[in-house]
């Protein structure tokens, strides 16, 4: 097996691909860890997620940001069935909006600019719009995301860290310019499907 191949480690449970502690998620293994990691260790006052699913990221992220004391919230169109099954721990809520509508938009921008720093994770119907809307509200040090990125930036990748890809570099290169947006952690977001850049300036 290839070093690059997380393949066999995100197939683990059906169409949720990772199982993490009983959390069923539409992430790859190293997607949780990553932003656990990155959440415990910068401690950001508000953590926005975009697109709850079933909810097993929005859990584990939640239990993480309760540990000091910081705001979850996660949002979807969706809030029946399959979704949002799962508990969330401390400051955190669940949405049920679309972010693309008034009420929906002016909620999570308001959020975005309260003090402190934000973490805005884009992963709902059309994560590089919700990118390059977002990140016009960005502060320096915020961090944004986009979720089932692997593209021509990561060679050969796609089948083997990731199966399934709605995000490319290009579609928010130009974000990234105008908001001077760099990377960040890339050793670990590198290969867990999302592009994470933080705003510098």
């Amino acid at each position: 097996m290839r070093a690059d191949d997380l393949s066999p480690l995100y197939h683990l449970t059906g169409p949720c691909n990772t199982n993490l502690n009983g959390l069923e998620m539409a992430q790859n293994i190293i997607a949780g860890p990553a932003w656990a990691l990155a959440i415990l260790k910068h401690k950001p006052a508000m953590v926005i997620e975009i697109g709850t699913s079933k909810g097993g990221l929005s859990s584990l992220l939640s239990a993480c940001v309760a540990q000091y004391g910081g705001e979850f919230n996660t949002f979807d169109v969706h809030k029946d069935g399959d979704y949002n099954q799962y508990p969330l721990h401390g400051n955190a809520q669940f949405h049920w909006m679309d972010c693309f509508e008034p009420e929906g938009f002016e909620f999570i921008t308001s959020l975005i600019e309260e003090p402190g720093k934000c973490f805005l994770l884009c992963d709902g119907g059309n994560k590089p719009k919700e990118f390059n809307i977002f990140s016009n509200f960005l502060k320096v040090g915020d961090v944004i995301s986009a979720h089932d990125w692997i593209d021509e930036t990561v060679p050969g990748a796609s089948p083997l860290i990731w199966g399934w890809l709605e995000t490319h570099s290009r579609q928010l290169e130009g974000s990234c310019k105008e908001h001077s947006l760099e990377k960040f952690m890339p050793e670990w977001f590198d290969w867990s499907a999302w592009f994470v850049r933080i705003k510098t300036k």
